[in-house]
């Protein structure tokens, strides 16, 4: 499936992207290509619905924490 990954250098331009410029708090950057899959450049998109979901989230880091047998250190909103 070579249209779903791409090689090292494009792969990194989203991160560089994502540390080097002024992007919005809460904002998804990956690269522009389809679905989000490949492409040659970085793309700032405002996440899913389901990414900004305070349940969802909730759930996420909870699980997370159990995965790997920690406490977590913050107080997740709605617990």
């Amino acid at each position: 499936m070579p249209f779903l990954v791409q090689n090292v250098e494009p792969a990194t331009v989203p991160i560089v992207h994502a540390v080097s410029r002024d992007v919005p708090g809460n904002a998804y950057v990956g690269p522009d290509g389809l679905f989000s899959f490949t492409g040659r450049r970085a793309a700032v998109r405002r996440p899913s619905r389901a990414a900004r979901n305070p349940a969802t989230a909730a759930r996420l880091w909870q699980r997370t924490a159990a995965l790997l047998d920690v406490a977590p250190a913050i107080r997740v909103p709605g617990e």
